[in-house]
């Protein structure tokens, strides 16, 4: 279950923040770029990404993961640090998709009156998408 839901938290931190940016700067390079990669990301096998995951880490960072199991009630930091390759992996897999079903909601509800007439009242655009856009656009995740 804890390895679950850290792999949620770790996607909705990356996939979020990729799709409202995607979404914001349309038909730029880099919201082709990261719309192009979304379907890339799901073809590896995730054996795979997670031996890379370790791989890259062990071997640029030399941080390897500690052998056995802690309880989270026991020790939390140790339990953090043997979970966190594993929901690295799963984070890896599920992100991309989030990321694009973010971006088409954050498309669809960036056409909406609303959000104009906040805009045309003067309100920062980074208010406009926090709490108008975003808001409505996560009622249909």
């Amino acid at each position: 279950m804890e390895l679950a839901v850290m792999a949620i938290l770790l996607a909705f931190c990356v996939a979020v923040p990729l799709g409202v940016t995607s979404a914001r700067e349309n038909r730029t390079p880099g919201s082709i770029i990261s719309a192009g990669s979304s379907p890339a990301s799901h073809r590896p096998p995730d054996l795979l990404v997670g031996i890379l995951i370790v791989y890259a880490l062990a071997t640029f960072f030399q941080w390897l993961p500690p052998l056995g199991y802690a309880t989270l009630w026991d020790d939390p930091l140790l339990n953090l640090q043997q979970l966190i390759f594993p929901a690295l992996t799963l984070a890896f897999h599920i992100s991309p998709l989030r990321a694009r079903v973010t971006r088409s909601s954050m498309l669809e509800v960036m056409r909406e009156d609303y959000l104009r007439t906040a805009r045309a009242k003067g309100m920062m655009e980074i208010l406009v998408i926090g709490r108008h856009a975003l808001k409505n656009a996560s009622y249909q995740w």
